[in-house]
Formats: structure tokens, C-alpha cells, sequence
């Protein structure tokens, strides 16, 4: 009996997660099997190359006929699959555990997930570099960080624990055989799919959507949570909410910024509870009512004082005979920008004064009233001279 070779990829070795897989494009142009190969051969076996990349374990098919079948693309005709059996699956063995294994994506397989084991690790050092500057601050002593060896063999979740005290839960595991510390979805293919925001990073939430097994440390109300936990809660908040997961960590960073630590922790508190459909808008409306930004003034508009202190801050000041309203609209052009055309100051109204006839006692004297006549035509006289053209008005004299 032919004694079959061991798995060529660990058992554990997923890379579901990983949208691409290297091609050595040299190797494939010049090989024998590029030359010879039927074409129905060569795509079935290009399309079952891609499935073996995400099949667990990486770079291994089942050999089994009707699943094959359906890998390279024939569905359920299974008897076309086998006039191409042969040739599309050139280079693959078979190996102790019954599966199919193809040597080449087997070595780019083993890289890959060791290249993604690394970083996974990189990420738990850091997260207990932090952890450990906190306990320093709260004059604990620090935790020990593992090799990577001791990392991967799942011993120490936590780190080295100095006691039995307890730090913050890890995040949910992406696959069997990594640790549960590790939310990074692959290398730098996984990465940018991060930034994209397509990943699957799960923040466990108190009676939240997808809490699958919300882990003890957030089992408790939002009162008695700690920063960190408010922080892992506030991301799942926004993630919930539609916001692509490379950004909720950033979003929760610039309130922090603005408002500081303290006042953003209360801001996440209250959004745990209330759960709002916008919780971006809601966690900076929050900051700004912890902070006192809208505990402030009435509008400006609502009083004449208030328009003429608005109004003072943009050397603004009403025109003469210029009604509240019309300078209202003036202020709000300067506050709206320069391309609002401001209210034009009402036109200049000038009132002609009417100087009136002194009163004609009635008891004048006959001569008393022809000194008085020849005074009025005198009058009249100079003023005809004084009007230039003939406007038409004529001047009547009645002697009284």
C-alpha cells in the first residue's frame, strides 16, 4: 500500500479572507501545462486553483467528483467534468487527510498565513504595550507579552497575567487556530479591504445586534463600564449605524480631540443607552451639551437689542429711517457671505416746509390793507423773476 504524504498546509490555515492570491506569471506562461492543456482544461483548472486558495485548508480541494464538478464550473454535469478530470487538475496530490493539494499554491499558502499570524501578533503587542501604560498610571504591574510561539499556541489570550486580575476581552477569532486577539483580515490585501470598509470586524455590544456571546467584561450596564469598554461599544454603535469599520475608530478619535476623553466617554454612556439612528450626530450634540456649547444664547434675531449686537460684530449700524426689519435682512446678508447682495438704504425723503400766510385781521384799516396789497404784489413780482420759464401758475390777490 502507497504510504500518502502528510497535509502540505497546516489544518488551520484559512485565507477565506484574502481577496488575492499571487501568481508567479513567468512560471504559468512557460510551463508545459500552459502549452499543452485543451482549453476547457486550462479554465477548469485556473477556476479550481482560485477555490483551493479559499478552501480550509488553503491550497487543498476535496476529491470528490460532484463537488469538483461544481468548483471548476460545470455545476451538476458531472459528466463533462470527467472528459477534463485529468488535465485540470495537473499538479495536485493527494494527500494523508484524503484531500487534493497543489504543491505551488501550497508554498504561497504557507507564506501567507504566517505573514498573517505575524500581524496578528503585531497587533496583540500593541494592545498590550497600551494595556500596560494603564495599569503603570494605575500603579499595577504590568502584564507579560508572550512570544510568538507561546502566542500561538493560545496559552496566554490575556498576555502573562502577574495575578488573577482581568483585562479587556478579546475580539472574536477569525478562524480555528488563531488566536482569539487577532481582528486584521489578512496582509496588505486584507488591509486595504479594511480601509475600503468591507471587513467583519465584530464589536460585542450589551444586547446588540450580532452579539453572538458577548463576552463578561461587557455584560454590564453602561454605567458601570470602563473607558475601554465604552470605547469597543461606541464603535459597534457607529458600525451598526452604516459607518464602514476603517472609519468608526476615527470618528470616536476626532470627538476625543475636540471634546477631550472625559466628556466623549459620557457622550458613548448616553449613546449606549438611547441607541440613536444617528449616532454621529447624536454623539457630537451630546458633546456639545456636556460641554456647554448649546447652553448658550438666544438667536440673534429674536430682539432688537440682539439684531443691533449682531449687527456691531459685522461694523454694521441701520441707516437713517432704516426700519429693524430692513436691517435684520443687512446683517444676515454679512453673515450668509459676500455673494448675498445686502439691502440697499432706503431713499432720502426730504419734506418741503410750508410757510404760511400770516392771518389777515379782519379789522384792518382801508389803508392798513393797501399797504398790505402792495407788499404781497412786491412779493410776487420778486418771485416771478426768481422762477425760470413759464411753469403756468397763476397768482391770484384777493383784497380782503
Amino acid at each position: 500500500m502507497i504510504e500518502l504524504p502528510a497535509p502540505l498546509t497546516p489544518p488551520d490555515c484559512d485565507l477565506s479572507d484574502f481577496q488575492y492570491m499571487e501568481l508567479d506569471v513567468r512560471r504559468l506562461r512557460d510551463s508545459r501545462f500552459a502549452a499543452s492543456a485543451d482549453g476547457e482544461a486550462f479554465r477548469a483548472a485556473i477556476l479550481l486553483w482560485c477555490a483551493a486558495w479559499h478552501q480550509t485548508p488553503a491550497s487543498s480541494l476535496p476529491d470528490d467528483d460532484i463537488e469538483l464538478a461544481n468548483l471548476a464550473g460545470y455545476g451538476r454535469v458531472v459528466k463533462e467534468w470527467r472528459k477534463v478530470r485529468a488535465e485540470a487538475l495537473h499538479g495536485f496530490i493527494k494527500c494523508s487527510d484524503g484531500r487534493l493539494y497543489h504543491p505551488v499554491i501550497a508554498d504561497k499558502a504557507v507564506s501567507a498565513y504566517a505573514a498573517k499570524e505575524r500581524h496578528a501578533y503585531g497587533k496583540f503587542c500593541d494592545r498590550m504595550r497600551k494595556e500596560n501604560v494603564k495599569r503603570t498610571h494605575e500603579k499595577k504591574p504590568p502584564v507579560g507579552i508572550p512570544s510568538l510561539e507561546q502566542w500561538k499556541s493560545g496559552a496566554y489570550p490575556n498576555g502573562i497575567l502577574p495575578d488573577s486580575e482581568n483585562i479587556p476581552p478579546e475580539s472574536k477569532p477569525l478562524s480555528t487556530g488563531i488566536p482569539a486577539e487577532n481582528p486584521l483580515r489578512g496582509n496588505r490585501e486584507g488591509t486595504e479591504r479594511e480601509q475600503n470598509g468591507e471587513g467583519t470586524i465584530n464589536y460585542s455590544l450589551p444586547n446588540g445586534k450580532g452579539a453572538e456571546a458577548p463576552s463578561p467584561g461587557l455584560a454590564k450596564s453602561p454605567d458601570q463600564m470602563t473607558k475601554t469598554e465604552l470605547w469597543a461599544v461606541g464603535k459597534s454603535i457607529l458600525f451598526e449605524a452604516g459607518t464602514p469599520v476603517a472609519q468608526c475608530g476615527t470618528v470616536v478619535g476626532k470627538l476625543c480631540k475636540d471634546y477631550g476623553d472625559e466628556i466623549v466617554i459620557e457622550a458613548l454612556r448616553t449613546a449606549a443607552v438611547q441607541r440613536p439612528v444617528d449616532p454621529i450626530a447624536f454623539l457630537k450634540a451630546t458633546c456639545q451639551t456636556l460641554v456647554g456649547e448649546r447652553k448658550r444664547k438666544t438667536p440673534w434675531w429674536t430682539s432688537d437689542e440682539l439684531i443691533l449686537a449682531e449687527g456691531s460684530k459685522h461694523k454694521l449700524a441701520p441707516y437713517p429711517g432704516e426700519n429693524m426689519a430692513t436691517f435684520k435682512a443687512r446683517v444676515q446678508a454679512a453673515i450668509d457671505g459676500p455673494d448675498v447682495t445686502p439691502a440697499q438704504p432706503p431713499p432720502k425723503v426730504v419734506t418741503p416746509t410750508i410757510i404760511a400766510e400770516p392771518e389777515v385781521k379782519r379789522d384792518m384799516t382801508p389803508a392798513a390793507k393797501e399797504s398790505r396789497s402792495q407788499a404781497l404784489k412786491a412779493a410776487l413780482k420778486m418771485k416771478r423773476a426768481s422762477i425760470p420759464g413759464d411753469l403756468g401758475v397763476e397768482y391770484s390777490l384777493e383784497s380782503e
